[in-house]
């Protein structure tokens, strides 16, 4: 599940790159919705009851996008915007990479906090990886103000849903919250390094209900 969820996120993730063309958009799509029937599939039959909500969430925003981008006939604006990120999004494949190793790192390390303290340190970490791409963009000459703009609400899109049902005081930026990221555990070395930050995040979500709980 972890490689298919990769797929869906293609921020930062090695040879994944978004589509420049309406000829690459089609085979982009297909694929992105394929992957997304094996997920739903696989969280029906293999999750607890903790992590089925969490993946229902996830999944319901990333078919929203996808819907919007993927929509048959002439193209969309949501498609067009998409399209016009995508060199930005391409040729920073390496900055933008950084922030992903970066965030599942927190996220694995946030499995040692408490439990209660796992929820706001994945809400502050998240917030860091807005910055970091935000920042990493800076030295990517096909980005503009645009572009990164289009590409962080990209990513907020998908993921603000859940953020927003577990978050609440923890939804923004703060210096409260920063103070949480400077706590956040180390991850050990025994523990699995995700492909994609969407499967920490369940993954805590499931340790709410199982301390046990982790996904393979």
């Amino acid at each position: 599940m972890d490689k298919a969820m990769s797929k869906l996120i293609v921020i930062g993730q090695k040879s994944l790159k978004f589509p420049t063309t309406a000829r690459q958009l089609r085979p982009y799509c297909n694929h992105a919705l394929k992957t997304l029937d094996q997920i739903t599939a696989y969280s029906e039959q293999c999750m607890s009851k903790f992590g089925r909500d969490a993946a229902k969430v996830l999944l319901h925003s990333v078919t929203t996008e996808l819907r919007g981008v993927c929509k048959t006939g002439r193209l969309t604006k949501r498609a067009k915007d998409l399209m016009k990120a995508a060199p930005c999004a391409n040729a920073g494949l390496k900055n933008f990479q950084k922030c992903n190793t970066k965030l599942i790192e927190k996220f694995t390390g946030v499995m040692n906090a408490p439990v209660k303290q796992r929820i706001p340190m994945s809400c502050c970490n998240f917030h860091q990886l807005i910055r970091c791409l935000a920042d990493e963009a800076d030295d990517v000459k096909q980005c503009s103000r645009k572009t990164v703009d289009f590409i962080v609400k990209y990513v907020n899109k998908l993921i603000e849903p859940i953020l927003m049902i577990m978050c609440t005081e923890y939804s923004e930026p703060s210096d409260r919250c920063d103070a949480l990221v400077e706590r956040t555990p180390n991850a050990t070395a025994s523990q699995r390094r995700y492909k994609s930050f969407l499967m920490p995040i369940i993954n805590v979500a499931m340790s709410l209900g199982d301390e046990s709980s982790e996904l393979a």
